[in-house]
């Protein structure tokens, strides 16, 4: 899913910027957290905050939350076994 590809890259950037930007993992671990906890969400269908603006449906925000999981744990965020599974 090409789609999902670019997303998680451009999540990935960002976190990069900021963290290159400000020398602060916990500056980068509030947008992580943000973001990550949203994709959760909408790995359930769910979206309550209106952050899903690309539509994703839950199996590509999975394909997504999988993809993010591991530049996610250097930031410090524990991602969710059971979606990784």
């Amino acid at each position: 899913m090409e789609r999902v590809e670019k997303l998680a890259v451009g999540y990935i950037e960002m976190w990069d910027d900021t963290y290159r930007a400000t020398n602060d993992k916990g500056i980068v671990l509030v947008q992580v957290m943000r973001a990550m906890s949203d994709i959760e969400l909408w790995c359930n269908g769910a979206d309550r905050n209106g952050a899903n603006s690309e539509a994703l449906t839950p199996d590509e925000a999975l394909e997504l939350y999988r993809h993010l999981a591991p530049c996610s744990s250097f930031y410090d965020y524990t991602p969710n076994p059971e979606l990784l599974e």
